[in-house]
């Protein structure tokens, strides 16, 4: 079928929305999607760039984190917040399974989401935002890709192949020890993840993670040294690698006990404990 067509009549795959375990809500697919096949379009409100960065300044003052924006062309964005449709609910993933693509329809630009690959019945949509970092934050990536960045708007490390791992290998010591220094000197947050206030504050040493803590909402009797970890990663329950996170504070939890422990808040879409219900 004529693509222009399938944007004209809103000709998109069947889809729904449903919650994830980490990341909100998400997009899924609601039947088998072949490769190349035309998703859905990204619509919205079309505003240009001063509007735009109006509108984040007043989220990031007013605490909304959520942003629905995807770049037209040089001098326009879509703003899908207060105007959009399915498409909206696509997460972030820096190995995507769709990606977007610019078609003239009418005349006039247009973006669609189209499939990477083969996508089977189930399973989750996403794409690779591409984000520009504005301000000085950075989003937590929770895509879990195998060449995840760690953060949203970061590109996602490159995947060697095997013939450059072998020339790698005889480099080994040399490439860990600038590693571990790039890991140290990622961003972290300003404010302590449990009671969110500054200060004198120790921050996790797993790599991607930002968060900071105080010793004495810790129950700390003293920093830790080394490489330290901090609760986010580990169950509450049993203490085992969590596997789904509270975004409000450092409460999670491992596959066998998420169960009910989590849910969407209604207030602003975050994935939350019950301790912020």
């Amino acid at each position: 079928r004529c693509q222009n067509q399938a944007f004209s009549k809103r000709q998109y795959t069947p889809v729904e929305i449903y919650r994830t375990l980490s990341c909100g809500w998400g997009l899924r697919a609601v039947s088998d999607i072949k490769k190349g096949a035309f998703v859905i379009e990204y619509v919205g409100e079309v505003i240009d760039e001063e509007e735009c960065r109006a509108r984040i300044k007043h989220a990031q003052e007013n605490d909304i984190f959520n942003f629905y924006m995807l770049t037209l062309d040089k001098d326009r964005i879509i703003d899908a917040g207060p105007k959009g449709n399915q498409a909206r609910f696509m997460n972030h993933c820096c190995q995507p399974n769709c990606e977007t693509q610019k078609w003239t329809v009418n005349g006039d630009t247009r973006v669609g989401l189209f499939a990477l690959q083969d996508i089977p019945k189930g399973k989750e949509l996403n794409f690779n935002y591409n984000l520009e970092c504005l301000g000085n934050g950075k989003t937590v990536c929770k895509c879990g890709a195998p060449n995840c960045s760690g953060f949203l708007g970061v590109r996602p490390k490159n995947q060697p192949s095997a013939e450059k791992l072998k020339l790698k290998e005889g480099k080994r010591r040399v490439s860990m020890k600038k590693k571990t220094k790039q890991e140290v000197t990622k961003e972290r947050e300003d404010e302590c993840f449990s009671c969110g206030d500054g200060g004198q504050i120790v921050s996790c040493k797993k790599p991607g993670c930002p968060k900071v803590y105080h010793a004495d909402c810790l129950n700390l009797a003293k920093r830790p040294a080394g490489r330290w970890e901090c609760p986010w990663h580990q169950c509450d329950i049993c203490g085992k690698e969590a596997a789904s996170f509270c975004e409000m504070c450092p409460s999670s939890y491992c596959k066998e006990h998420r169960e009910g422990m989590l849910f969407i808040s209604k207030l602003d879409g975050k994935l939350s404990c019950s301790e912020h219900d």
